[in-house]
């Protein structure tokens, strides 16, 4: 486990007064990126998904597709415990903008995509953009650049994403 169970909790309790209001519309984009080891330890037997034909697999990330909402979200929320929960689930709509350093990745800004009907509010959240930040730099000690990189995603149909995404500097 990459993140701490404390880590994923805090973040979840800060997301909960954004995603409580707004019945969970992150969840039922139906598009999720997924780092391999992730991918690993959900419970999906007997879940129905696909692989993205749109960015499919990026080296070790995968971005799985399901039809109108998430697999594991309920009628009360999500029914994953805080320590499976993924990646995208815990930090979206935040997206680290990265840099190459001679020591690895540093983030030089998060995108905030406006997907989310709370992006403007999340934006001016101190607190919880803390917590975010945490959990990004915790993320890019621990796992390879690689990985990272390839969950984030490069090439045409990103730049476009970003272009639609706000921008949080630090």
């Amino acid at each position: 486990m990459v993140a701490s169970k404390k880590t994923k909790e805090d973040i979840i309790k800060k997301f909960s007064k954004y995603c409580s209001e707004c019945d969970g519309s992150c969840c039922k984009r139906g598009v999720f990126s997924v780092f391999n080891w992730e991918m690993k330890n959900l419970p999906l037997a007997g879940k129905v998904f696909e692989i993205s034909k749109n960015c499919g697999e990026r080296g070790m990330t995968k971005d799985i597709v399901m039809k109108n909402k998430c697999i594991f979200l309920g009628d009360r929320g999500c029914t994953l415990a805080p320590e499976l929960r993924t990646t995208d689930c815990i930090t979206f709509p935040f997206y680290p903008k990265l840099k190459k350093t001679k020591n690895g990745l540093e983030i030089e800004a998060f995108f905030v995509h406006e997907e989310c009907p709370f992006s403007r509010e999340v934006l001016k959240d101190k607190e919880l953009l803390k917590d975010i930040r945490a959990y990004w730099d915790d993320l890019i000690k621990k796992v390879p650049s690689q990985e990272i990189i390839d969950w984030i995603g490069q090439g045409e149909y990103w730049d476009d994403w970003y272009k639609k995404a706000l921008i949080v500097k630090f």
